[in-house]
């Protein structure tokens, strides 16, 4: 007896020892992430298992697609997140979409950094090192090519593709093949020990600029100080007895999000209406936004919920696939091409601000219809009462856009263990809502 109450006693100091910033730190549910990459998914569920919230995850995510998935994700391009915050019970809405400087030219002003470092700072639990490691070790160290950037490799045979994601001579762009970039990895040291300093006014701005130019843009220091990424209330519309958070009207996707909102999720329209007259109303909002346009795969998306009921929801873009196809000599930072005529986005966060709690994240990207894409999930699961992973896979609107979900039926923080995370199959990424 003795014995075994010693062995519990010590089983239960080890359990006690693991500290916030260790994976298992969280007992029981962590929330759920979802990505359209494996590994930054996992890095993602590894994040919440540690004790971060759903910000410190989405940013990890992020610097983690920066190395796994540059078709779409890079520290030269950028991206758009809404947050939602339950200590204030608010919505945010922040931007930092690569855009061409003042002074015009191909190549983006690089704001992925800057955005990922804003969101931490603003919501961020744990330090700045916890959520850029992960991507560091991977990115010097090396990790297996995944069947997602596999497959856009293959489709473009081009050999700067080959180069910018770091695949030696005889490597083959196959899955399992082992990538790294040891420049890359050399950056994020220099953001993890310097933050956004080094990065947009020290010697690594320099270095950055000097590339730029060397690649025909016309982004100089003055600008890499001044552009900053911008914050602002998220837009709401109320979905029965909860608020939808979605980008506000001159956000690309907010006016998609707010006629389909008047549309179809006004009041109790979208109850009085059968499946078949809102499927009609879905089809109608895509067929007009993809009106002349054709599905822009340069996109990804991710979503974060944790424990405490914070939510995350992101897209991330290079502008064009993999970019300029270019980086800066010994950076690793893959250069991007400003967004342009932006195609729609897809994201909307589900609340019941009465008591503070979230149901739903949700993001989709990668086709000018993404919105619809995004509400036809968001009806599946809400109205429907459809499986989370049933309405991100059945896309019955025939949409090119991935979509990526984490649906709490119960809401968080009160009923961590009703979250769900469903990946898009078309994007071969992955989701989780467990450790």
């Amino acid at each position: 007896m003795l014995a075994a109450a010693l062995l519990a006693a010590l089983a239960a100091c080890g359990e006690e020892q693991r500290p916030v910033g260790v994976i298992g730190h969280v007992e029981g549910p962590i929330g759920g992430v979802a990505a359209d990459e494996p590994r930054a998914a996992t890095i993602g569920r590894d994040i919440l298992s540690a004790g971060g919230n759903a910000a410190d995850a989405a940013v990890a995510m992020g610097f983690t697609l920066a190395f796994t998935y540059p078709a779409a994700a890079g520290l030269g391009g950028g991206g758009l997140c809404l947050a939602y915050d339950q200590k204030s019970n608010a919505g945010f809405a922040l931007d930092f979409l690569p855009r061409a400087p003042a002074a015009g030219g191909e190549v983006a002003v690089p704001l992925m950094t800057r955005g990922l470092l804003s969101l931490h700072a603003r919501f961020g639990r744990l330090g700045l090192a916890q959520v850029t490691v992960p991507a560091e070790n991977l990115a010097r160290f090396g990790v297996p090519l995944s069947r997602a950037l596999a497959t856009r490799i293959q489709a473009q045979p081009d050999p700067a593709i080959r180069r910018l994601i770091g695949l030696g001579d005889g490597q083959s762009p196959t899955v399992g093949t082992t990538v790294t970039n040891f420049d890359f990895a050399g950056t994020l040291a220099r953001i993890r020990a310097h933050g956004v300093v080094d990065f947009y006014t020290g010697a690594l701005a320099g270095q950055l600029v000097e590339g730029i130019a060397a690649s025909g843009g016309k982004v100089d220091l003055e600008t890499m100080r001044r552009t900053a990424a911008g914050w602002s209330p998220a837009a709401s519309y109320a979905v029965g007895d909860a608020i939808l958070f979605a980008p506000t009207g001159e956000m690309p996707g907010g006016e998609a999000m707010a006629a389909l909102w008047r549309d179809l999720l006004q009041g109790d329209a979208v109850q009085r209406a059968g499946p078949a007259a809102r499927e009609r109303v879905l089809r109608e909002a895509a067929d007009k936004a993809r009106l002349g346009r054709r599905p822009v795969p340069g996109w990804t998306n991710l979503v974060a919920v944790d424990k405490r009921g914070n939510g995350i929801a992101c897209v991330f873009t290079m502008g064009l696939e993999f970019g300029l196809r270019r980086a800066v000599p010994g950076t690793g930072v893959a250069l991007a091409s400003p967004i342009g005529d932006t195609p729609a986005l897809g994201l909307g966060l589900l609340t019941n601000l009465r008591v503070k709690a979230l149901f739903l994240s949700l993001a989709a990207s990668g086709d000018a219809a993404a919105p619809a894409r995004a509400i036809e999930a968001l009806v599946a699961m809400n109205y429907d009462l459809k499986s989370a992973r049933i309405a991100v896979s059945e896309n019955r609107l025939g949409l090119a856009a991935t979509v990526n979900t984490v649906f709490c039926f119960r809401s968080v923080p009160g009923a961590p263990e009703s979250c769900i995370a469903a990946h898009d199959p078309k994007g071969f990424g992955l989701s989780f809502e467990s450790d």
